[in-house]
């Protein structure tokens, strides 16, 4: 074996690894199967390893690719675990989902109601003026959430800003709970002489209205992965075992309890969530991997060889699965079946025909063979 042919196959170690490794992660991206992170962990092994071999002109990109390679083999690892304690240890995996999103909720309405306090207060210094106060009350507005803040001169409405879902004219309570027919409120009242001002925070909202608003368990139940939350003034009493009381220091402000959630809604919630990370960074892995191949090898069929390694894994991944995220990727706006998982939506045809095009390029800046 002469020494040049040593050098190229040196050269060929890390591109083969990397390109195991995108395959084999781009058909977990696909099956979720263990077999197939295991793979990808020891293909990517073997690509870390193989970075000393690349030339100095494509350590860099290779280096990068691996790395994006490294997170990919992470989000999944995790993922993976995941999936596994929600298929066998389900109650567990849902006493403590509910849990954690309960004890979340809890901080939230607790800073809810300190920013409600803070800002009603904030409301009874707008100016004697009603053009003057409008303009003064948005700065009174609670700063996260849906909120507003009515400001009252001698039991008449003056000026208001923000977000209010209930009647707010009622409300004397210095903390308390208002209920319109979709929306449920925080609010927190500040009387000073003949001025009250009442700072509202939108707390839950019923369909259809809960598409309309950001109320604060939409927002805590998003975070934790549930469904949402259920409200209640007074739970029966055999069911008070279920419910967790929303406190603001020693006062009952409500009784909530996460809505339920199933196994398999979970299941495929927690696996939308890891497959859009996941196939982030492995877009990132295989944008690296083509440019640090093509750096390395100059060769024509190096580089046709890169670019149908990035054709099986387009093929592979699930890329239907991101039509929530973007219309590119859902089969309704685009579809054929000439080119099967290459031609599904017109997220693939644009990557197929991006790949199409580098092919291209290459051949065209293919050196002439000396006769």
């Amino acid at each position: 074996m002469t020494a040049a042919r040593a050098d190229r196959l040196r050269a060929a170690y890390w591109p083969v690894a990397a390109a195991l490794a995108l395959v084999a992660a781009c058909q977990w991206l696909n099956g979720t199967s263990v077999e197939y992170l295991v793979a990808a962990a020891l293909a990517t092994a073997g690509a870390a390893a193989g970075l000393r071999t690349i030339p100095w002109r494509g350590r860099l990109w290779a280096s990068a690719s691996t790395a994006a390679l490294v997170l990919v083999i992470g989000l999944a690892g995790v993922t993976q675990w995941k999936l596994y304690g929600i298929d066998n240890r389900w109650p567990e995996v849902r006493s403590a989902l509910n849990a954690d999103a309960l004890a979340a909720l809890d901080r939230r309405v607790d800073q809810a109601v300190v920013d409600l306090k803070a800002s009603a207060q904030r409301a009874l210094d707008a100016p004697l003026d009603t053009a003057a106060a409008f303009g003064d009350l948005a700065s009174a507005v609670p700063p996260h959430g849906d909120a507003g803040v009515v400001l009252y001169q001698g039991g008449q409405p003056m000026a208001w800003a923000g977000r209010i879902h209930v009647r707010t004219d009622s409300l004397h309570e210095t903390i308390g709970v208002a209920h319109s027919a979709f929306y449920t409120s925080l609010y927190a009242v500040a009387v000073r002489g003949t001025r009250r001002a009442v700072a509202t925070e939108l707390l839950d909202a019923t369909p259809p209205a809960n598409r309309l608003s950001a109320p604060i368990a939409g927002e805590i139940a998003k975070l934790a992965g549930i469904p949402g939350f259920e409200f209640s003034a007074a739970p029966a009493p055999v069911e008070m075992v279920a419910w967790q009381a929303l406190r603001a220091h020693t006062r009952i402000l409500a009784y909530a309890r996460p809505a339920p959630v199933t196994q398999a809604a979970l299941r495929l919630e927690t696996l939308q969530r890891a497959r859009l990370a996941v196939a982030l960074a492995a877009a990132i892995a295989l944008a690296c991997f083509l440019v640090g191949t093509w750096r390395v090898g100059r060769l024509f069929r190096w580089r046709l060889a890169a670019v149908a390694v990035a054709l099986a894994c387009t093929s592979l991944v699930p890329l239907g699965a991101f039509s929530n995220y973007s219309r590119l990727f859902d089969p309704a706006l685009y579809y054929t079946d000439i080119g099967e998982a290459l031609t599904a939506n017109a997220g693939a045809l644009t990557i197929a025909g991006v790949l199409t095009l580098l092919v291209l390029l290459a051949a065209v800046r293919r050196p002439a063979r000396r006769g």
